[in-house]
């Protein structure tokens, strides 16, 4: 829908004497709908995943908030990522588009709603009030055996699946709604170590450490939020031509009571599913801000799609920038690439306008299994971090030298700057620097620090 142009103004008259009040009242109406149909538009995107045009993982969480659910299944396509990087990006998206197909088509009635999850995962939440445990194993064996049979076929090119299924049934008796994909998470991990085709989730099965473990998190993550334990580490960025430190990259760390880092990997998983992750974002951001407000150097933070689909986070960002309008002139906003980015308007729209107050963009880890040239286009990037399964070993393999040099010619013709990032010893840097990347970022150059 058009809201500036002929066609959102094609029904408005033009107003006559005698006739205002009312041609006021109509223009206004139409001018409601306008805005409704187009705030509904955009909603359906925050809710829809691109590829499959299935429901997504935030509209799964918003419906066990508002529906009683009585199961729910995780589906996962076993080795996904082998078969992506074997037939490329667009057998994986052929893939992933049939499979959602699949079980949509299976799943017809009221009973179930189904979600395209990230990455390589569905979900199937089952809402009628009397489903039974035999009921949700007969759908999963069917499943499984259905796509077992299956040939996919891409271009010519048989390809055959299998998959793997977490099942969790909803207690209403002793259970929150939130838990059931927790709960069926678990059940597909077991699944997959213990190499079953599916499996229940049990509370007998020893998951309590790991539970106990994520509430421990949980609880000291928010400690750590308020008592300023969250802070990020700041990594030199080298220029090398002129052998200078021209950027930082600001990285998120957490320390316990006793003063102990607790690594990303291990507290970020659990910010997501908390809704601690927009505070852990606003204090990276707020702190990078302050700390950089006296130099000159330019400094990047990382932003997720939650981050941008995050009304409050979007807000406070854009309100930040504001209020520091030349410090946000050094603002680098490094995205991820993998996350689809590129379809969501909001998206478009946020980067479009963060730029008018002369940040950059960055796309991170371009080069790993999703980067695609035609997609970075579409975000109008400034610059390109060459991942680092191409940059670790390239003064040795000729596959990431011929991939890197690609990336790198291409982003020189288009007038982008590019990265090398995990440069972790000499041999590496001097060959990041043979091939005309811009700049090098790793241990050899410098490690994470508290202070610059």
């Amino acid at each position: 829908m058009v809201l500036y142009g002929n066609d959102f103004l094609k029904d408005f008259k033009v107003l006559h004497k005698g006739d205002e009040v009312q041609s006021l009242a109509r223009n206004f109406e139409l001018l409601k709908t306008s805005l409704s149909d187009y705030n509904q538009e955009l909603l359906n995107q925050l809710h829809t995943e691109r590829i499959t045009g299935l429901q997504n993982r935030r509209k799964l969480f918003i419906d066990l908030e508002t529906i009683t659910p009585s199961a729910l299944l995780l589906i996962n396509i076993d080795e996904f990522k082998q078969l992506n990087d074997f037939y490329g990006n667009s057998a994986g998206d052929f893939i992933l588009a049939s499979i959602g197909k699949f079980i949509k088509s299976q799943v017809k009635n009221e009973s179930f709603l189904v979600y395209k999850m990230p990455a390589d995962e569905f979900a199937v939440l089952a809402i009628r009030p009397d489903i039974t445990k035999e009921e949700m194993e007969n759908i999963s064996k069917y499943f499984i055996s259905r796509i077992q049979d299956e040939i996919f076929n891409f271009g010519g090119t048989p390809i055959n699946l299998n998959i793997t299924i977490g099942i969790s049934i909803f207690n209403k008796n002793n259970a929150a709604k939130e838990i059931l994909y927790t709960e069926a998470d678990m059940a597909l991990r077991f699944a997959k170590k213990n190499k079953k085709t599916y499996f229940f989730y049990d509370h007998t099965l020893n998951f309590t450490h790991e539970m106990e473990e994520n509430i421990h998190l949980s609880r000291e993550l928010k400690e750590a939020l308020k008592l300023k334990r969250v802070i990020p580490y700041y990594q030199p960025i080298l220029h090398n031509l002129r052998g200078t430190i021209d950027k930082y990259e600001c990285l998120v760390r957490m320390f316990d009571q006793k003063g102990a880092m607790i690594p990303p990997s291990k507290f970020l998983g659990v910010a997501k599913r908390t809704k601690l992750y927009p505070m852990v974002t606003q204090t990276v951001l707020e702190m990078a801000f302050h700390e950089f407000k006296s130099r000159h150097h330019d400094f990047s933070i990382n932003l997720s799609l939650e981050d941008i689909l995050d009304s409050t986070t979007r807000d406070r960002i854009i309100h930040v920038i504001n209020q520091n309008p030349e410090t946000a002139s050094r603002l680098v906003i490094e995205l991820l690439e993998s996350e689809g980015i590129e379809n969501y308007t909001p998206v478009i729209d946020f980067i479009a306008e963060v730029k008018n107050y002369g940040c950059k963009i960055a796309i991170d880890d371009f080069g790993s299994g999703y980067s695609n040239f035609g997609r970075v286009l579409k975000l109008d990037v400034d610059i390109l971090k060459i991942d680092a399964s191409l940059i670790k070993n390239i003064h040795k393999d000729i596959n990431s030298q011929i991939v890197t040099r690609t990336i790198t010619n291409f982003s020189k013709e288009l007038g982008f700057q590019t990265i090398a990032e995990f440069v972790s010893e000499e041999s590496v840097y001097r060959k990041v620097v043979e091939m005309g990347i811009d700049y090098s970022q790793g241990y050899f150059i410098g490690e994470p620090k508290a202070t610059l």
